[in-house]
């Protein structure tokens, strides 16, 4: 077991040996010109939460973030060593790693560490890795370098990841966890694995002709069943939430393409900016207009001096900012969250009138959260398709709000699901 003692505000391991002392030493005085430039250079912590948030919804990430195993016939999970290291890495002036101490005897003594540079806060953990690798026939010495390196470095990630736990502060690691939660629901829903997402999925095929859909095409369906539609048959539904994609029907039929990923609307590159995209590109028309992207803007003039109803809010660097409250403050008619969303319906608006060039639809619905704007993301949409759409064209093309809100998703999930089960 690892010895603890207190080192700074937290709580540490000591050192065993003279030689690991020294390491420990060495290793500090390297420190000392970093806390010198994170003092001089501080994090901004609403702006690090911020970016943490934004990390934790890339479904990537999301997907690695928490680990679970049995133990004791009881489920343990936690943030992962990958979550750790986003969470070091967007929190800003935190230095950690792994190191080697010694090699003896067929065995390697490490440390592994996290130090918080702005208030010299660190944790440390000192312990022993033997060369030898478990299989179920048996153990094996190590004796090759590359295999040492990876049995080391493995042992020592877990323990890397509890010293940055450690100096990041707990709220901080809880609202990680949480948005990366989230984030897998969007990706799988509720189901705490893929493997069992896989077996469901399997098992409603088989029985019933049902089987999963995204969030988009669901409130498509919704608004085409028992929303706005009046008899159309070939519809655009454009779903401008924190993301932004489309759903498509033609002749009266959800059009899913090949592999089932159609309807990628806010991937399009569209910008020459070096904002970097939740899919990890840059350029995509989402960076720009959606709800992410408004909450980024609006976050950014309050900043730089611009004034809002909200500028309190968000200069206090307290509770995170939430989309819904940015919503209700444009239909409180705040005029920077309005003129934000009518930037964002503009950059929009131009987009989607190459949508209407390319499929001359019917209909052209505006739903998802941006949506409760009505008129202040509507009317700007439609100047801009005027605009830029073929004339020929757009005159075929009526642009409405949705009807159903916030419940054109559960809504056109059950009616896909009916629709399926009756599919002959």
């Amino acid at each position: 077991m690892d010895n603890m003692v207190s080192v700074g505000q937290q709580t540490a391991v000591a050192p065993k040996t003279s030689q690991t002392e020294m390491m420990v030493n060495r290793q500090t005085q390297e420190v000392q010109g970093a806390i010198f430039m994170a003092k001089k250079f501080p994090r901004d912590e609403y702006e690090a939460v911020e970016k943490i948030r934004r990390s934790c919804q890339r479904a990537t990430l999301a997907e690695q973030a928490i680990y679970s195993y049995p133990r004791g016939g009881q489920n343990v999970s936690g943030p992962s060593v990958r979550l750790a290291e986003s969470l070091a890495q967007n929190w800003g002036n935190i230095d950690y790693g792994i190191i080697e101490l010694e090699q003896k005897d067929g065995k390697s003594e490490m440390m592994a560490y996290a130090w918080d540079l702005e208030t010299n806060t660190r944790v440390t953990k000192i312990f022993g890795v033997e060369h030898k690798r478990d299989t179920r026939n048996g153990s094996y010495a190590l004796t090759d370098s590359r295999d040492i390196y990876e049995a080391t470095a493995n042992f020592g990630a877990r323990r890397m990841r509890a010293c940055i736990l450690g100096v990041i502060p707990g709220d901080v690691v809880d609202m990680a966890v949480n948005e990366c939660k989230e984030t897998q629901k969007k990706s799988y829903g509720e189901l705490p694995s893929q493997e069992k997402i896989n077996k469901i999925e399997k098992l409603f095929k088989k029985d019933f002709g049902v089987t999963k859909d995204n969030d988009t095409r669901a409130m498509t369906y919704g608004e085409y069943m028992k929303g706005c539609v009046k008899g159309e048959k070939d519809i655009i539904f454009v779903n401008v939430s924190w993301g932004l994609g489309i759903g498509i029907i033609i002749d009266g039929k959800i059009y899913t393409g090949k592999s089932g990923f159609s309807g990628e609307f806010g991937h399009t590159n569209v910008f020459d900016n070096e904002i970097i995209c939740h899919c990890g590109k840059k350029g995509c028309l989402e960076t720009e207009a959606s709800g992410s992207a408004l909450h980024r803007i609006l976050i950014e003039r309050i900043q730089k001096g611009e004034s809002s109803v909200l500028s309190n809010r968000i200069l206090a660097k307290e509770n995170p900012l939430t989309l819904d409250e940015i919503i209700a403050t444009v239909n409180k008619e705040d005029p920077l969250c309005i003129e934000i969303v009518e930037e964002i319906g503009q950059k929009l608006g131009k987009q989607i009138a190459g949508l209407i060039n390319i499929f001359n639809p019917e209909l052209v619905i505006i739903g998802g959260t941006l949506s409760l704007t009505d008129d202040y993301i509507t009317q700007p949409i439609k100047t801009a398709v005027r605009k830029y759409s073929l004339n020929l064209v757009n005159k075929d093309s009526a642009i409405a709000t949705s009807k159903l809100k916030d419940k054109a998703g559960i809504i056109g999930a059950c009616m896909l699901a009916r629709s399926r089960m009756f599919e002959s």
